[in-house]
């Protein structure tokens, strides 16, 4: 995957300097969480004519990290899936664009109750996109990538000292192109 070898950098720099402290004085977590995703738009504007299948919503999948700062802010580092938007017409030609890429998030939290915890989302998310085009017989491939701002929101229902539900809304913004992750998954706490 092509990333800017800078802000992966940045990433891991922020990351680990921020870790550090709150790995010894707070609560961490690592977890998965899973739901689905919507490429926005994509299904608009396809030059295909009449007879177009289109899907822009796939399962994406996120792999975490993170740590309590406070009892009311906390950071996080992910992998994401955001998954694939398609679309093919009555020819046979088609397109296809899968994307993926790590991120850094802050979250402010909001307990609710001992064991409720509303928080937000607000971070920086760097992409690869690959794309994949078959039109007329004629196979192209393409890819992107950048790093864009990405926020969201979401809830955890903790279960006992180690262990949480966590259900999320994160909008992604790629380039202009905007992709929603809504998802649901479990944390680790340790």
């Amino acid at each position: 995957m092509k990333y800017h070898h800078h802000w992966i950098v940045g990433i891991v720099a922020i990351t680990g300097s921020l870790f550090a402290p709150a790995l010894l004085a707070q609560q961490s977590w690592l977890g998965v969480s899973g739901g689905s995703s919507e490429t926005d738009e994509f299904c608009d504007g396809f030059g295909f004519g009449f007879g177009i299948d289109c899907d822009d919503t796939d399962t994406g999948i996120k792999a975490f990290i993170g740590a309590d700062i406070t009892p009311h802010f906390g950071i996080e580092a992910f992998w994401a899936d955001l998954g694939e938007a398609s679309a093919r017409n009555t020819s046979g030609d088609s397109v296809k664009v899968e994307v993926d890429g790590i991120g850094f998030s802050l979250l402010p939290t909001l307990p609710v109750s001992d064991d409720f915890q509303l928080f937000g989302k607000i971070g920086l998310f760097a992409w690869d996109a690959e794309a994949e085009a078959n039109i007329s017989g004629n196979r192209a491939r393409a890819s992107d990538d950048g790093s864009d701002p990405f926020y969201g929101f979401g809830a955890r229902l903790f279960l006992g000292d180690q262990f949480a539900l966590r259900a999320e809304w994160e909008r992604y913004d790629l380039d202009g192109d905007e992709v929603t992750l809504m998802s649901a998954g479990a944390e680790f706490r340790f």
